[in-house]
């Protein structure tokens, strides 16, 4: 713990509450964002008397911290064992921690640095002391944690134990660990903002290629490695891959992959597996761990099936950019707002049928697919007239002074064994987009990656091994995983200004 604390003017900063202003007194002004509030007790409250009251401005009441908090916390606050500070929050609370008609607030708890307080060991003379010292030793471990996930998962356990008497001090060290999960995971989402705009700074923009109005630009990085992992493809030609139905019955937004491999699973973003009931599009890059199975989200891409032609299914095409874009936008909204790596379905079916109309592809299942097996020769004609550097890792691709799109990769050999499928996703750009005259700068190129690593956030939990990012921007959109200090995989979509 001692590592942890902070101290000034005399006191030890414990650690932050998060909780709620109750009793807001209607029609007056509600609390600001950022406002510092001032706590204090009540007393002689006859509704209860371990009340804590919230002022604002002039010591005007605001509400009071909710009964089950006060009840424990009255009792430091008189023996003057804590100071608390209270401030409410810039950003809105996370869903579910206030209720209507309540205001979020985070307490700051001090204790005299000169004193033994709540972390401190004790003698063990009764059963409540044992209570506290065994919660004290937990909250004392919980700050070697390196994953925040743990802390709150110790928190909900210990918490249930609340139904029981315990002494005040022990109720506080468990109302600290959500706070203390919360600075950890802050923490993280700092690091690896870092580390991810500190590897995208690296990158080295090639010397680029036009077609037909597009520009791609190779991306390679300064000390080409070999990938840690098997790619999905590889794997299921090799028989180190199996990708199915969850069950007989199917689930249209998720597919169960096994992994037999002694190597962790690289899982793309984007990649369209054909087979079983019916076709499907990759949600999120996911790094399953060697020998285990994981439940993949996944997007229909042909709307008029739901019959098994395979048990299993193949790796074959990359969704073009539009559809990739259009999907990984619902994805980040649908897991911010419910947790789930569902795309919009309705969407990428909209995308999937328009694609198919302007290849002027017939197809009698609504198959993304149809439209890629229409164009083979035009595509294959067109990437074999593209001469790639053999230590490229990614590609960039342009029109104008607009970035289509770019995918990235950590190795020269994971990308030339998905060139071919990648080649032909953009490539179909070129097919039925709008040529625009004129091949584009390095500096669009080099301006699309700084706008990615500015927009970059850590996303938690992430789905498999690695780190996730979401990237969201004005104009931008995208998500890489970072993996053992290495950028795995990194997709980023310009999206146009009537969808940004």
């Amino acid at each position: 713990m001692a590592n942890r604390r902070r101290e000034s003017h005399g006191e030890q900063l414990l650690g932050e509450i998060p909780t709620c202003i109750v009793c807001l007194r209607h029609g007056r002004p509600q609390p600001r964002p950022g406002q510092q509030v001032k706590l204090v007790r009540e007393p002689e409250n006859r509704h209860h008397k371990q009340a804590i009251r919230v002022e604002g401005q002039r010591s005007a009441r605001i509400g009071y911290l909710p009964r089950q908090l006060a009840d424990w916390l009255a009792e430091l606050l008189d023996d003057e064992k804590v100071r608390i500070e209270g401030s409410v929050p810039k950003s809105p609370a996370p869903e579910g921690e206030c209720h209507e008609g309540s205001c979020p607030l985070v307490l700051s708890v001090f204790t005299p640095a000169d004193t033994e307080g709540p972390v401190s060991k004790r003698e063990v003379h009764t059963g409540l002391d044992a209570l506290h010292e065994a919660v004290r030793r937990a909250y004392v471990d919980a700050h070697g944690y390196t994953d925040h996930s743990l802390i709150l998962d110790l928190a909900g356990k210990l918490k249930a134990l609340e139904c029981q008497e315990m002494l005040p001090e022990t109720h506080l060290l468990i109302a600290l660990l959500p706070g203390l999960a919360r600075e950890l995971q802050a923490g993280q989402a700092v690091s690896a903002a870092a580390r991810f705009q500190s590897l995208l700074e690296s990158v080295i923009v090639g010397k680029p290629a036009t077609l037909d109005g597009l520009t791609l630009f190779p991306l390679l990085w300064p000390e080409p490695q070999n990938p840690p992992y098997v790619l999905l493809a590889e794997a299921i030609e090799k028989n180190l891959a199996v990708v199915e139905e969850v069950n007989t019955a199917g689930s249209v937004p998720n597919l169960q992959v096994n992994n037999l491999a002694d190597l962790p699973l690289l899982i793309p973003e984007g990649e369209i597996l054909v087979g079983a009931k019916q076709n499907r599009v990759v949600n999120v890059t996911i790094l399953v761990a060697a020998r285990s199975k994981f439940i993949v989200p996944v997007s229909c891409v042909e709307q008029g099936r739901w019959h098994y032609v395979s048990r299993h299914f193949r790796s074959a095409y990359a969704a073009p950019p539009t559809l990739w874009m259009k999907k990984m936008r619902s994805v980040h909204r649908n897991r911010r707002e419910r947790g789930s790596a569902e795309g919009d379905q309705g969407e990428v079916w909209d995308e999937v049928a328009r694609n198919l109309d302007q290849l002027a592809a017939p197809s009698p299942t609504a198959s993304l697919t149809d439209g890629f097996a229409a164009r083979q020769e035009q595509l294959e004609a067109a990437r074999q007239g593209l001469k790639l550097p053999a230590e490229a890792t990614g590609i960039l691709v342009a029109r104008g002074k607009e970035v289509i799109g770019m995918d990235l990769f950590d190795a020269p050999a994971a990308f030339q064994a998905l060139w071919s499928r990648l080649g032909d996703a953009y490539l179909l750009e070129a097919l039925h987009g709008e040529v625009k005259p004129g091949k584009t700068e390095p500096a669009v190129a080099q301006g699309f990656l700084h706008r990615t690593a500015a927009c970059a956030t850590l996303r938690t939990p992430s789905l498999g091994l690695g780190e996730e990012m979401e990237i969201c921007g004005e104009g931008l959109v995208g998500a890489g995983l970072i993996f053992d200090g290495r950028l795995c995989h990194l997709s980023a979509f310009g999206e146009p200004e009537q969808l940004a």
